[in-house]
């Protein structure tokens, strides 16, 4: 039998207020283009409800819509490696049991990617 990898989708928008002032960076806005990945098993007839995935995907980016990233966490920078993380993070909360799950975040000159699974 032939071994298959299934991941499920779903993408949506953010604009967040990034700063890096470490690197000279001050505060900007981005819109960001966040890309939700999960990576498991088909047990059924769907692999993940892609309905689902994009509702706890617009529950995440909602509470961080046009704000500054880093008072939500806590800390002087926030780039997107941090966003991509903070979502991982939170899906992975949020949707524990399911398997790894891969954020991506993308703006006009690129992305970053970011895979994450719950230990144990």
């Amino acid at each position: 039998m032939e071994v298959k990898e299934w991941r499920v989708c779903s993408t949506s928008w953010v604009n967040v207020l990034l700063e890096i002032p470490s690197l000279g960076y001050g505060l900007h806005g981005h819109d960001v283009l966040v890309e939700a990945c999960l990576k498991t098993e088909r047990k059924g007839i769907l692999v993940f409800d892609i309905e689902v995935l994009k509702k706890e995907l617009e529950e995440i980016l909602g509470k961080i819509s046009r704000k500054k990233l880093s008072k939500i966490l806590g800390s002087k920078d926030s780039s997107l490696e941090d966003l991509a993380l903070y979502v991982c993070n939170e899906l992975i909360l949020r949707l524990s049991g399911i398997g790894e799950i891969s954020v991506r975040v993308s703006v006009p000159n690129g992305s970053v990617e970011v895979t994450c699974y719950r230990k144990g």
